[in-house]
């Protein structure tokens, strides 16, 4: 875009410019500017910030980066190139706040009123009035709704020049400590939001892309505030996020639906320790297999181990069963923990045993099933657990029934 020169102010540590007619958004209603360059016969300037003082004068804070202060003079052309990429960033998140309003009022009430906002390229700011923290669920449901807004890739409407009353009439939401004339800018999301808005917008919903919700917490009595990513920063949240639970899942070795029973009880463990009320790190539960604890099976030509200890460390336990898969013979295995209000079990079975012949996960999910809880995994390997402790020696026996009989079933 083309514009003329019509004031340029420098000193030693800033440099404002005025042009006749600006593409830059002016910072305002908690979107911040546009940056990006200005070009003119023998300069170049790096557009920092773009403010508008109360006439309306649109100045130009600038860098120069090419030629020299004094080059650059009132009524000299220039063509102004605003940073495409990084408004389209800013857009995705403002027109994601419009969304992320209204399924606030609708999720957790309609007295939740913006209180004020930050539009950035690298994420939203959202600040709201309720009373109580937002619950984790009702910000998975808000997050939901929105999501689902996005992919109806919806057209926005833009109504420009709306009396202020049949604005309000409508029902318009209005930004918190802005200042309004009697003709205002309606945006609107049709059938879902409607907010007197100057500022700059998608055309659909569906460039908001993926909206993850990424904070929530106090800002002052009465008010909270809700933080969120969109598009390419939510994408890469989400795999962040996925990339995480994966390490976490092969570093404990559990399923990733099991990784919250295995932290929280790692946690206990360790508060136990610290109690002196755990286990010591160096107890050996192999070394107590091998030396009688527990039972062992026959099942034709195969064996059914079966161990059951009190509050034992799960990473014993797995030091157990990988010690068992590797062991010659054929052999499927029940290593219990048992605690005062839980239970935890791996089921397993050798490496040398057939394929086929025994599926771990499916005899563990069995078993939780009985102690009232969940779990499984693979067909060689699987991790469960649950609270009904008082039902354990019926949930060893189902299993070690079920075990007993694939085993034997294999040599017939």
């Amino acid at each position: 875009a083309e514009a003329t020169v019509s004031h340029f102010f420098s000193s030693d540590d800033q440099q404002l410019l005025v042009l006749d007619r600006s593409p830059f958004y002016a910072e305002s209603g908690g979107q911040v500017a546009d940056t990006g360059t200005i070009e003119g016969q023998g300069f170049q300037l790096e557009v920092l910030d773009c403010q508008k003082n109360a006439e309306g004068t649109f100045l130009h804070l600038v860098r120069v980066v090419a030629g020299e202060p004094s080059e650059v003079q009132p009524g000299s052309t220039v063509h102004c190139n605003v940073d495409s990429d990084r408004r389209q960033h800013v857009i995705r998140n403002h027109t994601a706040t419009h969304l992320l309003h209204a399924a606030l009022r609708q999720v957790v009430g309609d007295h939740v009123q913006q209180k004020g906002s930050l539009v950035s390229p690298d994420r939203l700011r959202f600040d709201i009035s309720h009373y109580e923290k937002i619950q984790p669920e009702q910000l998975a449901e808000v997050e939901q709704l929105v999501q689902e807004w996005v992919l109806r890739d919806v057209e926005l409407k833009i109504y420009d020049g709306i009396p202020i009353e049949e604005a309000k009439s409508r029902g318009a939401m209005a930004l918190f400590g802005e200042k309004y004339g009697d003709r205002v800018r309606l945006v609107e999301v049709p059938d879902f939001s409607l907010e007197l808005c100057g500022g700059i917008h998608c055309q659909r919903t569906g460039e908001i892309g993926p909206m993850v919700i990424v904070h929530e917490g106090s800002v002052s009595s009465g008010v909270r505030r809700v933080e969120a990513l969109t598009g390419v920063g939510g994408a890469s949240r989400t795999r962040a996020d996925e990339d995480l639970i994966h390490q976490l899942s092969s570093l404990l070795r559990v399923p990733r639906e099991d990784l919250h029973d295995r932290i929280g009880t790692l946690v206990r463990e360790n508060r136990s320790l610290k109690d002196g009320k755990g286990s010591a790190p160096s107890r050996s539960l192999l070394s107590e297999l091998d030396a009688g604890h527990g039972e062992t099976r026959s099942a034709g030509s195969a064996e059914v181990v079966i161990a059951t200890w009190q509050d034992a460390p799960q990473e014993q336990l797995l030091q157990v069963a990988d010690a068992l898969k590797r062991r010659g013979g054929d052999r499927a295995f029940i290593l219990v923990s048992s605690g005062n209000d839980e239970i935890r079990f791996i089921v397993g079975t050798s490496e040398s045993l057939p394929s086929g012949t025994v599926h771990a996960g499916q005899v563990a999910k069995m078993g939780a099933g009985i102690l009232g809880g969940g779990g499984g995994g693979r067909p060689d390997m699987a991790q469960a657990g649950g609270k009904a402790v008082d039902r354990l020696p019926e949930a060893i026996d189902q299993m070690s029934r079920s075990l007993e009989d694939s085993l034997a079933g294999k040599d017939s």
